[in-house]
């Protein structure tokens, strides 16, 4: 889990170069060197983190971004990215190697279907479901939720009235059909303490090396 507190612009591009790292022929490398343009002109790249870059990288490099087992993050994703002549060289932690390593699970993301979504929240709760996607169903706690989207602030009524019920809607137009069952606290019915999602991916994929 990468920290919820980063902006949109770091996380697609820690999406973009993690999906590097596990391409057939890095994926078991901890140091890669990948042309300029597989960055500048990748398919996930927008005109502000092209703008930004030289600061998003700041940004990222040497800063804890992975979250193990607890809510605030733990690990360093990026030790270096430095850019040489047409070409990045780029470094992750060890311990990042060991959690996405190439015998783990993966999950497909389609670049056409996350370009769509404009909102941050939007896009890490289309990360979220499309993990789950190949599991008959995922149990979801509000806290870890409010956590994830980064809105603790937000009572939960209004968390699934403004962002939950419009993001399910938004996944039927992409083909991912998402029924969503709500759970209450057993002593006190009026607090919803857990949703279950039942997710139906409706797309086929073709698998190649070129990610996401």
């Amino acid at each position: 889990m990468l920290d919820p507190q980063i902006n949109k612009s770091e996380f697609i591009l820690s999406l973009m170069i993690i999906n590097l790292f596990m391409l057939s022929f890095n994926n078991r490398r901890t140091v890669i060197k990948v042309r300029a343009d597989h960055i500048h002109n990748n398919d996930l790249n927008t005109s502000t983190i092209n703008k930004h870059l030289k600061q998003l990288i700041l940004n990222l490099v040497g800063r804890k971004l992975i979250c193990i087992n607890e809510k605030s993050p733990t690990v360093v994703l990026f030790e270096k990215i430095e850019r040489t002549n047409d070409h990045y060289e780029i470094e992750i932690n060890s311990m990042v190697r060991k959690i996405i390593k190439s015998e783990n699970d993966f999950t497909i993301i389609e670049i056409q279907q996350i370009n769509q979504l404009k909102k941050y929240q939007m896009i890490r709760f289309y990360c979220l479901i499309k993990m789950w996607a190949n599991n008959k169903y995922y149990i979801c706690y509000i806290q870890w939720l409010k956590w994830y989207l980064n809105t603790q602030d937000i009572e939960t009524k209004n968390l699934l009235n403004l962002y939950i019920t419009d993001y399910l809607e938004k996944l039927k137009q992409l083909k991912i059909i998402v029924k969503m069952t709500k759970h209450k606290k057993e002593t006190d019915k009026r607090e919803i303490t857990k949703l279950i999602f039942d997710i139906f991916d409706t797309n086929t994929y073709e698998v190649n090396n070129e990610g996401i």
